[in-house]
């Protein structure tokens, strides 16, 4: 039996690591994520477009801003809500009123009030962070 050659073992090793490797997010310049390691982009999934917005309280002092991603996706809802159920164990699961499906966490290092939402409909998936003022523009 002939030894295989170190070329072929390579080409091998390359492939079977192609498979398993995770493909990092491009976010647009004006929309980066500050929790960027936290949040899990569905695999095929494209970003269609993304926006951004500011909340405020009883007297008018910004209390919290978010940016949302809009993603576009061809695999089935199922199949979607079972990845993400799997890539987010602690996220809290529950239904909207427009029959998506909801998880929200809070991602690691967030302060109090900040937050993860993935909501999960029909080939669409939509993420938004929100965190304490002035953070994205940081990000």
């Amino acid at each position: 039996m002939s030894r295989p050659n170190a070329f072929v073992l390579m080409c091998v090793a390359v492939l079977a690591s192609a498979g398993c490797a995770t493909h990092a997010q491009k976010w647009p310049s004006d929309a980066r994520p500050v929790f960027a390691q936290s949040i899990h982009v569905y695999p095929g999934a494209t970003l269609e477009s993304a926006m951004g917005g500011d909340y405020l309280g009883d007297e008018g002092q910004q209390v919290s801003e978010t940016l949302s991603w809009f993603f576009e996706c061809s695999a089935d809802k199922d199949k979607m809500v079972e990845w993400y159920a799997k890539k987010l164990p602690a996220a809290t699961r529950s239904e909207g009123d427009e029959g998506e499906t909801i998880f929200t966490f809070t991602p690691e290092g967030a302060e109090q009030g900040e937050e993860i939402v993935v909501r999960i409909n029909d080939q669409k998936i939509q993420i938004t962070e929100e965190t304490k003022p002035g953070k994205h523009r940081d990000a």
